[in-house]
């Protein structure tokens, strides 16, 4: 599968803005598609978000070494409510951080704000019903 100019910005954004290894952003823009077989393991991080790159691969095979690595605790992304995930992502989109990254990328994000808006309007109208 091949990602898109725009998507690719995307996850560099984000990588970036979350604090990711610049290796493992790098992998997963440019190789992740291409290496990952689908039954992979990524030990401690599965479900995280986050996929380190085959070289840190081995620093996160326990909860510490992912610490160490990142040097916070992603754990917590396993059990995240879907709409609070959405309701983070404006949060985070709309700070000054956000825009400077985007915008050392070129990436248009109104879009993409549009988008996580929409979703997290919808999940919202729909618990409320």
């Amino acid at each position: 599968m091949k990602y898109s100019d725009e998507e690719v910005k995307n996850f560099r954004v984000w990588g970036e803005f979350l604090k990711y290894p610049q290796c493992c952003i790098e992998w997963f823009c440019t190789e992740h598609y291409t290496e990952r077989p689908e039954d992979s393991d990524y030990g401690v991080a599965d479900g995280t978000g986050f996929l380190p790159c085959p070289a840190c691969r081995s620093l996160c095979n326990t909860d510490q070494g992912l610490y160490n690595l990142l040097g916070r605790d992603i754990k917590s992304n396993q059990t995240y409510d879907i709409r609070e995930m959405y309701k983070d992502t404006l949060g985070d989109m709309m700070s000054p951080r956000y825009k400077t990254i985007a915008n050392k990328y070129d990436f248009d994000y109104t879009e993409y704000l549009n988008e996580i808006k929409a979703m997290w309007l919808t999940l919202n109208k729909e618990e409320n019903k």
